[in-house]
């Protein structure tokens, strides 16, 4: 059983709080971390509040089922929708940058 976070936050009628988002960026790098260790090819999803869910364990995954075609488009990087050829490498340099001083 799981919950996207776009789910998460209807039901919930309001945005997270700091600390709770820091949590989720936390748990979805940690994720995001696994499997690219484990099974890069696995990463040809988009992560919208759609596409993140929310594991009861507490941990972060990821699925590209609930996802329409607008959703992934608002959150499509721009190089990509520009068409550029792009490599892991980039998108680990996305990740990089997502990082705050001192984490």
């Amino acid at each position: 059983m799981h919950v996207s976070l776009a789910e998460a936050l209807e039901v919930r009628g309001g945005p997270l709080q700091e600390e709770e988002v820091w949590a989720v960026l936390s748990q979805s790098a940690e994720s995001l971390h696994e499997l690219m260790r484990t099974d890069p090819s696995a990463l040809g999803f988009i992560i919208s509040p759609w596409s993140l869910l929310l594991m009861p364990s507490g941990n972060i995954s990821f699925t590209d089922e609930n996802v329409t075609q607008q959703d992934l488009r608002a959150f499509t990087a721009p190089e990509i929708l520009e068409g550029l050829n792009l490599s892991s490498i980039s998108d680990i340099e996305k990740v990089g940058q997502l990082r705050a001083p001192g984490l």
